[in-house]
């Protein structure tokens, strides 16, 4: 027999070997995930040993809203898998039911690829040996409408304050550039932020990621940071580093003449919600915050500052919370949101750290067959 004949009947042995033993590990996949859509406060893991991190995936499909959805996401699974270090993760999908099934299949099919992946790496498939890069998981899906719908009178406030509230995409001027606004920022999940601690009732900690990251650490530290939350801080946030809310100080500033004085000079940058920690238990207790998510509240606060209206939904709200009640909120090192520059802005506040987490703005918005998955 010749030696290429061999050689081709070795890897067809291995791909057969490998095949069999993934097919073997399909029974553990399906130990780890809950495929009931439930309401956000019957989440059957609570544990709180385990970081619960919420991803919100929804609109999956509807028209052209944001087309490279699945493709940022099936990104963002492989690099959370790729970097663990085995840290115990609750993955809370808050979806709906029209893209649930769909974000089901792409969570099966990324533990499925870094199994596969693994096997052919070590040549065989050991349950306990894997267990201990890959992280302790349980995946449940949480109903969008169990968050938005019992939070309808306050959602609905919000949207005109707090976006364009259209249909369509529309043109405007942000210190001399020209920018499209999505109109997505008028749909339901762009202001579920302040209403978890409602929703999520059963949990005391909850991190909140955006869809489009791409995660190059074990989230273990960055989840260390609820238990050095001191005085009244409730909610950990990275700054914007985009320069994006430059023109929004000078308007209130310079325009409306309302001061704008922080302890902290940084806090003017603004906020960014791509990852956010919100401390639930303290935020049910906080009378501040409580007083500020009524319904009558949210027009106050954006009149405060000599606003009208703004455009990127409750990030605007929590940016207004950080300057009105910057003692509630805690900054994050930068290099847990690094955040790649969607416009050409004069002013950003590029950060010098190297990316833990990285947030390519835009890139869920470009067309899926022009990416690489």
């Amino acid at each position: 027999m010749k030696s290429t004949d061999c050689l081709f009947i070795s890897l067809l042995l291995f791909q057969l070997s490998s095949t069999i033993q993934i097919s073997d590990s399909e029974s553990w996949i399906d130990k780890f995930l809950s495929s009931d859509l439930i309401p956000a406060g019957e989440l059957k893991l609570t544990d709180p040993n385990y970081i619960h991190l919420g991803i919100i995936i929804a609109n999956v499909g509807v028209s052209n809203l944001v087309p490279g959805i699945m493709v940022v996401f099936k990104n963002m699974l492989s690099s959370l898998f790729s970097s663990s270090k085995g840290s115990p993760l609750h993955l809370i999908m808050i979806t709906d039911q029209l893209s649930k099934d769909r974000v089901e299949t792409a969570i099966r099919q990324a533990v499925g690829k870094h199994l596969s992946e693994t096997v052919i790496y070590t040549g065989k498939w050991d349950e306990e040996e894997f267990r201990l890069t890959f992280p302790r998981l349980y995946v449940e899906f949480v109903d969008m409408e169990s968050i938005t719908q019992p939070n309808r009178a306050e959602i609905d406030i919000m949207k005109p304050l707090f976006s364009y509230n259209i249909k369509e995409g529309k043109r405007v001027e942000l210190d001399n550039v020209v920018v499209i606004i999505s109109p997505k920022y008028s749909h339901d999940l762009f202001y579920m932020g302040p209403f978890y601690s409602r929703a999520f009732s059963s949990l005391n900690r909850l991190m909140v990621f955006d869809v489009d990251l791409i995660i190059k650490t074990d989230l273990a530290i960055l989840n260390s940071v609820f238990d050095d939350m001191k005085g009244e801080e409730i909610i950990g946030v990275t700054l914007d580093q985009g320069g994006y809310y430059v023109t929004t100080q000078e308007f209130i500033t310079k325009k409306m003449n309302i001061s704008m004085t922080l302890e902290d000079e940084r806090l003017k940058q603004g906020l960014n919600t791509g990852v956010v920690l919100y401390n639930l238990e303290r935020i049910r207790q906080s009378e501040v915050f409580q007083e500020q998510i009524k319904p009558e509240s949210f027009d106050k606060i954006i009149k405060s500052y000599g606003l009208v209206h703004m455009v990127v939904g409750d990030q605007e709200w929590f940016t207004l919370m950080m300057w009105t009640y910057p003692e509630l909120f805690k900054v994050i090192p930068c290099e847990y949101n690094v955040q790649t520059k969607p416009l050409n802005l004069e002013t950003s506040y590029p950060c010098p750290a190297d990316p833990k987490i990285l947030h390519p703005h835009g890139k869920i918005h470009d067309d899926p067959n022009k990416q690489e998955e």
